[in-house]
């Protein structure tokens, strides 16, 4: 039996080499591990790592990747995260990613043993040729047998990739020379737990008392950090800030009117405005496919829901919207950032509302006062004041993207295209508040 995990002593995922392939050892799940399951709050990350590990070893490797997924998101600079999420992408065929995940540790912490050890396993040759546990079953009586088959390394390709995992600027041209069609692969974002899906009736889900459906956690984007009950609390604190600044900037959603949450995920701060139904229209859209599925099973109607894309485009006529807001959007949102802000002028009407928040220089020093975030680069962290007027932290994925803006940026260059009606520091928790009109 060979170990493919070595990063703590207690109870690991394993490789077993048996006549059918790779297998995973269970073990029986703690108290810890019980209380994550059922949604209940953890202490601290090594806990939360310890529940998605119990998840995998119980074979379910679906849930166990994306609650580890969620970890990275929250806990960007951990590294034992990022070793563990390159296990169950190894166990589900997807050898580039775990290979890149790996080489970003060995970037980070060059003598870092275990994933050494780690990514020269995933580069063996047999490796190629085992059959790993997926989660891609069906419950459905005619697929139940569905299985996919790992893919076949070419280690030629895959050196060719690793070389430029490291080069912004090497894999920026690299994706030039791919063509469009690889690129719009890119432009929706989230992973489905089964390879076929078929819709029949809505799956259960636990509801608040007040009647709110509450989404699986890994759709809940890293807010209430896996306590259910301060998710829900956030979405009706962001409400009611929106709420406030609609009333201090006089609109009124009156009979007929529609609003927009862009950027809504699984509807955490929309669910909330659905007492505006049916007389005004309600709708949210997001990039992430799974959230708007779910939000669109147990939130529609009476609200509606839309999967977008990454492509500036709403497909709505012009002057739509009374009333769109978007929460921690243009805080990762690097590219088509203009083009998104004509958009959004396109669809909304002449006397309606735009509330966008940003991380500005407010944000700044609230990190400085209280802690600075591991996302931020150290490079970036040490300056005592933001050092330019739009500063875009890179990565691979939107959630590793960052911006920040400085109020005379936002003025100077969102201005050109809305009437800024106000600026409001730490209206979305640290993140600043931009309150927009049409120009008249």
């Amino acid at each position: 039996m060979t170990l493919f995990l070595k990063r703590r002593a207690s109870a690991v995922p394993r490789i077993s080499d048996g006549p059918s392939g790779a297998t995973l050892v269970s073990s029986p799940l703690s108290e810890h591990q019980e209380r994550f399951l059922k949604g209940m709050p953890v202490s601290n990350l090594d806990v939360e790592i310890q529940e998605a590990e119990a998840l995998v070893e119980r074979g379910n490797l679906h849930e166990g990747r994306l609650q580890l997924s969620l970890l990275r998101i929250q806990y960007p600079e951990s590294l034992e995260v990022m070793i563990d999420l390159a296990v169950v992408e190894m166990f589900q065929g997807n050898l580039d990613v775990a290979q890149a995940l790996l080489m970003e540790v060995i970037a980070r912490q060059p003598d870092n043993e275990i994933a050494q050890e780690n990514l020269a396993l995933i580069r063996a040759k047999d490796l190629s040729q085992r059959r790993m546990p997926a989660d891609i079953g069906t419950k459905h009586p005619d697929l139940s047998s569905t299985q996919a088959e790992t893919p076949v390394v070419q280690t030629g390709k895959i050196r060719q990739i690793e070389n430029l995992l490291g080069d912004y600027t090497s894999r920026t041209h690299t994706w030039k020379a791919l063509g469009s069609e690889h690129v719009l692969q890119q432009l929706t974002y989230g992973d489905f737990p089964q390879r076929i899906t078929i819709s029949t009736k809505p799956e259960p889900c636990i509801h608040t008392k007040e009647g709110f459906p509450i989404p699986p956690s890994h759709l809940t984007m890293g807010y209430g950090s896996g306590n259910m009950e301060s998710y829900m609390a956030s979405g009706q604190w962001s409400h009611d800030a929106l709420c406030s600044l609609l009333a201090a900037h006089n609109v009124v959603m009156m009979p007929g009117d529609a609003m927009l949450d862009w950027g809504c995920a699984s509807g955490r701060v929309v669910q909330y405005f659905r007492d505006l139904t049916p007389a005004c229209e309600v709708w949210g859209g997001d990039v992430d496919a799974p959230s708007i599925e779910w939000a669109k099973t147990h939130l529609a109607p009476p609200l509606r829901f839309f999967n977008c894309s990454s492509l500036p485009y709403l497909p709505f006529q012009d002057g739509k919207f009374k009333f769109i807001y978007a929460l921690s959007v243009f805080t990762h949102l690097t590219l088509f950032r203009d083009m998104w802000l004509l958009e959004l002028a396109r669809v909304l009407c002449k006397d309606g509302l735009i509330i966008v928040t940003v991380h500005d220089e407010n944000t700044w020093k609230f990190f400085k006062e209280k802690s600075m975030p591991g996302w931020v680069p150290p490079e970036l962290a040490s300056k005592a004041s933001l050092p330019g007027g739009c500063i875009e932290v890179r990565g691979s994925f939107w959630h590793q993207n960052f911006t920040f803006f400085t109020t005379e940026y936002l003025r100077r260059v969102w201005g050109q295209y809305f009437e800024i009606a106000e600026i409001r520091p730490q209206s979305e928790s640290y993140q600043t508040a931009v309150v927009l009109r049409k120009k008249s």
